[in-house]
């Protein structure tokens, strides 16, 4: 029983892991799209402005 155990509380450590993981994954790239899409907007603000 205690085998079960260690193996039952091992995945669930290691999936618990991987999902941190991977959520900070997608929040690392969804603040690279944030950050990419302001860089753009500024710049597309500033040159519009400048050929009007």
């Amino acid at each position: 029983m205690k085998n079960i155990l260690w193996i039952i509380l091992g995945t669930l450590s290691v999936s618990v892991v991987l999902i941190i993981g991977f959520v900070f994954d997608l929040l690392g790239w969804m603040l690279y799209l944030v950050f990419g899409l302001v860089i753009i907007g500024i710049y597309w603000l500033t040159t519009g402005r400048k050929q009007q």
